[in-house]
């Protein structure tokens, strides 16, 4: 009998647990549940059917290849002069062609090419300012992507207005591919019109150098001429005559690399490391020269050669005639090279080939981007739930609140007050 007793009074002591009456609140006001719910699922799939739809497209272009760094030689300088011309100095392609595709000039072309400021409603007398706020837009709605394998991923998205129709949905999906096929042309005729005017300006620097360096080769080679026939004639052993053309060709390097450092400093910095190299390798060329005309023994050349000779020790005249001799080789030289460079200027000036390649163009895509009317409408429902929980328990903590009519009396004479 008291273990039984014990029992029960144990059971009586025993709290119940928190679950069944949160059920039986639930279940006893089921309609506002169930409502709510319902009716927040309902008003997400409404709001969904008049809200602004958005659509996205990507594309992937493959930026050209950075150009080769200078290296001693004359075959490599003609390669990275010409390189210089066209532009490609920075080691980071992905990156220069990224920036170029955010800059205002590629968006520019893409807001003219596809009307977008009628289409942002932007048609005002202000041009400046509608520009301005079409520029903006645009920014928002592309966003670029520099990978580290050096491609570039071309992210455009498209929107509708309020109570979107069919044919607002379709002409959006439309041009969200277009967005990003007009920046992928815009970036092409940006760096083609880049490329062009650069190529200008090293063609009219190098005809410039050119045209002095002819009037020098005729200078020196009557010079050269006359002194012969002043002195008859005058011959150099071989040995000799190849260490006169071999001073001659590396003061010729000199001036070739000075041509390629002037071209360098119109579109570099001086801290530039394709600026710091040349100027590196002129140094180095001309201690070698000062070596070469030193003589004090053999004398490593840019050909490999070794030669034990010095021009101070030479007669006078077989030594004006070998400075005069090395002049005429070293103007041949720039000659060559620079009428090489300057038939690489004329043909980037009006080059036409595309340079960016685009991989996956942007196609028109099938499916929206936002709102996804499933995941809105589960949102919703579940913050309505949750809303309906809420109020639920509040209403019946109210009903069982005990003060509750004398509370409701004074809020009713303060509120009739």
């Amino acid at each position: 009998m008291s273990a039984t007793a014990g029992s029960g009074a144990e059971t009586r002591g025993a709290r119940r647990l928190p679950v069944a009456p949160f059920l039986e609140v639930l279940l006893a006001r089921r309609g506002l549940v169930v409502g709510l719910t319902l009716g927040a699922a309902l008003c997400a799939v409404l709001l969904g059917a008049v809200w602004p739809v958005t659509y996205e497209a990507s594309l992937t272009i493959l930026p050209p290849e950075a150009s080769a760094p200078f290296m001693l030689g004359a075959e490599s300088l003609e390669s990275s002069l010409a390189s210089l011309q066209v532009g490609f100095a920075r080691a980071n392609a992905s990156a220069l062609y990224a920036d170029m595709l955010r800059s205002r000039s590629v968006r520019r072309h893409a807001i003219d090419r596809l009307g977008l400021l009628r289409v942002y409603g932007l048609e005002m007398p202000d041009t400046l300012k509608a520009y301005t706020y079409a520029l903006a837009q645009l920014e928002q709605d592309t966003a670029v992507i520099a990978l580290r394998n050096g491609l570039i991923v071309v992210v455009t998205r498209a929107h509708t207005g309020f109570f979107p129709a069919r044919r607002d949905k379709e002409e959006a999906r439309r041009r969200t591919a277009a967005i990003g096929n007009a920046l992928a042309e815009g970036l092409e005729l940006v760096h083609r019109t880049k490329n062009t005017n650069q190529a200008r300006r090293a063609r009219l620097y190098l005809e410039g150098q050119l045209a002095q360096t002819s009037g020098e080769l005729e200078r020196v080679g009557a010079d050269l001429a006359a002194f012969q026939r002043e002195h008859l004639a005058i011959s150099l052993d071989d040995q000799l005559r190849v260490g006169v053309e071999t001073a001659g060709h590396v003061e010729a390097e000199i001036l070739s690399r000075e041509v390629a450092l002037s071209v360098a400093r119109e579109t570099m910095s001086a801290s530039h490391p394709e600026v710091r190299r040349l100027e590196s390798e002129i140094s180095a060329l001309r201690r070698q020269l000062e070596s070469l005309h030193r003589g004090g023994g053999p004398s490593r050349i840019a050909g490999g050669d070794s030669l034990a000779w010095g021009l101070g020790e030479l007669p006078e005249i077989a030594r004006q005639y070998a400075l005069r001799w090395r002049d005429l080789k070293l103007q041949e030289r720039l000659y060559e090279l620079l009428t090489a460079q300057l038939y690489q200027a004329r043909l980037k000036e009006t080059e036409t080939l595309p340079v960016i390649q685009v991989l996956d163009e942007a196609m028109v895509p099938v499916f929206k981007k936002s709102p996804v009317i499933r995941k809105v409408a589960l949102i919703a429902a579940l913050l309505g739930f949750l809303a309906a929980v809420l109020i639920a328990h509040l209403l019946e903590w109210w009903r069982r609140y005990e003060w509750r009519g004398a509370d409701a009396a004074v809020v009713r004479r303060l509120w009739g007050r």
